[in-house]
C-alpha cells in the first residue's frame, strides 16, 4: 500500500470503529445520562479536524487521491447529522 494511502484508510478505520461504538451506546447504554448524544458531538468535533487534515491533504495537493472522498464523505455526514439533532432539539424545546 501506497504511504499517501495509509492515512486515509487509518481515518476510514477510524470512522467505521467509533460510528459502531457510537451505535452500541445508543443501544445498551444508561437512559439516565445521554451518554450516546455526548459522544456523538464528541464524534463531530473530531469529524471536522478530519475536514480540516483533508483540506491540507486532498484539496491542496496537486496529486489527488480518490481515496480520500470516503473520509470526507462520513465526516459531512456526521456534521450534518449532528445538527439535525441540534434543530430537532430546538424545535422540540420551544414547541
Amino acid at each position: 500500500m501506497n504511504k499517501l494511502q495509509i492515512f486515509p484508510v487509518t481515518i476510514i478505520v477510524l470512522q467505521l470503529i467509533s460510528l459502531g461504538h457510537l451505535y452500541y451506546t445508543y443501544k445498551y447504554g444508561s437512559t439516565q445520562i445521554p451518554a450516546a448524544f455526548i459522544e456523538l458531538n464528541i464524534l463531530a468535533v473530531l469529524n471536522i479536524v478530519v475536514l480540516i487534515l483533508s483540506y491540507f491533504f486532498y484539496f491542496n495537493t496537486p496529486e489527488k487521491q480518490g481515496l480520500w472522498w470516503l473520509p470526507i464523505t462520513i465526516s459531512v455526514l456526521i456534521i450534518v447529522f449532528t445538527l439535525i439533532c441540534y434543530i430537532i432539539m430546538g424545535i422540540d424545546k420551544y414547541k
